[in-house]
Order: structure tokens, then sequence, then C-alpha cells
């Protein structure tokens, strides 16, 4: 049986993407700072999923769509969380250290000797915050803004429907309300245009009475009595179809929820801005203990992992040009041919715009060569022939 701790490793290694080997290296301190990163993801996980799951009940009103859809939208927007909090960033390399030369007393220069002046408390304090500064200066970057912005878009896509399931009965009635008060407008909107068309009618009717007590012909006495009847037909058939039509909307708005007045409502209670400051802690610890992590003078699983895939890339590297040259070999048996390729292989290789490949994150320094001329040569040069 798995304990408690085992079964919070192996999510730690599926979600950061940890090597095993590499991770029995490392102090317990640093396994358990990983591990609380993992619980932290994992609380965010079910709070990402309450949300969704009530982010699509509040568009479809169907549990099994809501809890498929919120599944697989709470795996995107992990993933999108881990993206931006342990993708955004600068790549660590792994550089050898340089053999250091070994000092002798006959390499040390000696300096006249100089007495130490003591700084006024001015210039320390401005040397403190100019270090201030430029340490702010150098972690404000494209990285940090793109982060941002990815982490305050998806905080208000999880606070917002989580928010209304902390509220579910406040906003079922929110709803409720939304659509008695929709059903109210369309039954006067539809009883308004009858209204309006059984005026014309009686407009009709009131033209044709008119002529007949000015008149008195029989024809409009006939008139008079077909619109009669026709109109009551008219007005039988309208109505008919104004209580079919405000049928058919009330059932189409039965079971309907109303997502942007819903969250336009939560917004503005304090439960909302409860769960938004839970929640920015939760994402802001995340990141806060990322950078702990990758901190190579406090924690080495970083250090570790990047000197073993520093070996593995290296030796890959080594043994493809070794298979490569054993392949020119054979194919070209002459030795002088072959000598000659592999000589301009590593003289290209030397001078190349790279100083340390497989991994090209060292250029090297090209210099144009350049001629002197004299003042006659460059006339001629430039002069029209």
């Amino acid at each position: 049986m798995y304990s408690n701790y085992t079964i919070l490793t192996r999510l730690t290694f599926a979600f950061f993407g940890l090597e095993e080997s590499i991770w029995d290296k490392i102090e317990r301190q640093e396994q358990q700072k990983f591990n609380t990163m993992t619980f932290v993801v994992l609380l965010l996980a079910v709070i990402i999923f309450l949300g969704m799951y009530e982010f699509f009940i509040l568009l479809l009103n169907e549990v099994i769509y809501a809890l498929i859809l919120g599944a697989i939208l709470t795996l995107v927007v992990l993933n999108i969380i881990r993206f931006s909090v342990f993708t955004i960033q600068k790549p660590i390399y792994y550089v050898p250290e340089e053999v250091k030369p070994v000092v002798t007393p006959d390499t040390i220069a000696v300096e006249p000797t100089k007495t130490p002046s003591t700084p006024s408390f001015i210039a320390e304090y401005s040397n403190q915050l100019k270090k201030f500064f430029t340490r702010v200066s150098n972690s404000l970057s494209f990285e940090l803004f793109v982060r941002i912005i990815i982490n305050g878009i998806l905080l208000l896509f999880i606070v917002l429907p989580f928010a209304c399931l902390l509220n579910g009965s406040q906003i079922a009635k929110l709803n409720e309300a939304k659509r008695n008060e929709l059903l109210t407008n369309f039954i006067l909107s539809e009883q308004k245009n009858l209204d309006q068309k059984i005026e014309k009618l009686d407009l009709k009717i009131t033209t044709l009475k008119n002529k007949i007590q000015s008149t008195q012909n029989d024809i409009y006495f006939a008139e008079l009595n077909s619109e009669l009847s026709t109109n009551a037909k008219l007005i039988s058939d309208w109505e008919q179809n104004k209580n079919r039509a405000i049928s058919n909307f009330e059932q189409f708005i039965a079971n309907k929820n109303f997502i942007i007045y819903s969250f336009k409502t939560i917004s503005k209670q304090i439960s909302f801005k409860l769960c938004l400051l839970t929640i920015g802690i939760l994402l802001l610890l995340c990141h806060v203990q990322k950078y702990s992590l990758v901190n190579q003078s406090s924690n080495s699983y970083y250090q570790l992992a990047n000197k073993y895939y520093y070996t593995i890339a290296l030796n890959n590297y080594i043994a493809t040009e070794e298979l490569i040259k054993q392949e020119l070999a054979k194919k070209y048996t002459d030795k002088s041919f072959y000598n000659q390729l592999i000589e301009s292989y590593e003289k290209w290789k030397s001078t190349g715009r790279y100083l340390n490949p497989p991994f090209n994150s060292q250029e090297r320094e090209f210099k144009v060569p350049t001629k002197q001329v004299s003042p006659s040569e460059f006339i001629n040069l430039y002069s029209a022939k």
C-alpha cells in the first residue's frame, strides 16, 4: 500500500516531470518543497473543477455535460498554469566550471596598502537603494509581463464561476427573477402588438359606421357585417398565436441561466473578493515556490538535473559524431579524401557561430577583416572610370 507521502511524490513526478534518480539525491527538505507545491496545485485543481462545473451548469444546465466538460477544461487550465509558472522563464544552462590558473606568490602583484575609508551613512544607503532598483529593473521583463497577463485572466476565469457556486441559492434566485422579468416583458410586448393590430381593425370598423350614419347605404351595411365576421376570426387567430408564442418562450427560458448577468452580480459581493484574494494567493504561492526551487544556492535539484541533461546531450552529440565518422570511413575508402573531409569539418566547427555545440548558447565574436588603404588608392577606388 502506498502512503500519503508516496502518492504525493508520484503526483509531484507527474506534474513537474522530475527524474526519480535525481530526486533520491536531494535533501528531504527540498523534496517537501516540491510536495508542498504539488499540494497547492491539487487544491487549485479542486477549486478549478468546481468552478468549471458551475460554469457549464450555468451555460448548459446539464449535469453530465458539466462533469465531462468541466474535467476537460480543468486539465486545460492546469496546463496553462503549469506553462505560466514553469515554462515562461529564462533557460538555465549548466556551464562547466573553468579551470582557474594556479596563483603563486611570484604572480601576485604587490600593491601599496590603502587605508580603508569608512563609508558614510548616505553613501551606504544610496548603494543599497541602487542595488534594490537594479534588482527590480532586472526582474521586469517580457516573461514577467506575459505571466501577469495569463494569471490575471485565469484568476478571473476561475474565481467568477467558483464564487457563483458558493452562492448557489442566490444565483438561482437571480436567474429565476431574470426569467420572470423576461417572460413578463415578452407577454407585454406580445399584448402590445395584438392591441395595435386590433386598433387598426377598430379604426376600419369605425370608418364604416360613420359612412352608414351619413349615407344609410346598404352596401356599407353588408361590408360592415363582413368586416365584423372577418375581424372576429382574425382576433381569435391572433390570440392563439400570442398564447402559443408566450408558451414557447416560457419553455425556452424555463431552465436558462444568464452567465454574464450572474458574473456581473456576483462580482459585487464580498464572497467574490474573498475568493479572488484566496485563489490569487495560491497562484502567487506557486510562483514564489517555483522561484525558491530554481534557486541553485538553496536547492540542488535543478542544478543536478542540468548537469544530468548536459551530460546526456553531450554524450549523444559525441556518439553521433563518432557514428558519422565511422559511416564516412566505410563509404570513402580513400584515406586522403576521408582525412580531408574530416579536417574540413573540424575547421568548420572550430570557426562556427557558436562556441559550445550542441547547446549553442555562447556565440563567437566575429571580427570583420579590414585593410588599410592610402588616400590615393581610396580616390582611385571610387573615382569614375
